[in-house]
């Protein structure tokens, strides 16, 4: 299965949101169901906003139960070296969502990298 990863901040683990859709019984109306998924990646090759394959696996502690296979598509942003901070953001999805206006990404005003902590987003035609 491929899913975006939503929290990478602790060492070994990486959390995804996975959505599965069912339709509703009496409205016949598509209902999301988010489940959150805790995972093992030992070399800590994902990050925030990656597209991952995970894999189930042996319970490796109380929560994780699935282990990184693949990462199939990074998230692209530049950080500045000697500041740490997001100096551009490029397209975490150009080829297959359309990007927003202000700073390149798909998520808009409530950017991934904004939520997650990981840098100061540039005001780019006062929309932050």
């Amino acid at each position: 299965m491929s899913i975006q990863v939503v929290s990478a901040r602790n060492a070994n683990t990486i959390i995804v949101n996975f959505d599965s859709f069912s339709e509703h019984k009496l409205y016949r109306k598509r209902v999301r169901k988010t489940s959150r998924i805790v995972a093992h990646d030992e070399e800590g090759a994902a990050s925030a906003g990656d597209y991952v394959r995970i894999v189930p696996c042996r319970p490796v502690s109380k929560t994780k139960r699935f282990r990184l296979d693949a990462v199939i598509k990074k998230f692209a942003y530049n950080v500045d070296e000697q500041t740490g901070e997001v100096a551009a953001l490029g397209a975490c999805c150009a080829d297959t969502f359309p990007t927003c206006c202000c700073c390149g990404c798909y998520h808009g005003s409530s950017c991934l990298l904004q939520r997650s902590g990981v840098g100061k987003v540039e005001s780019v035609g006062g929309l932050f």
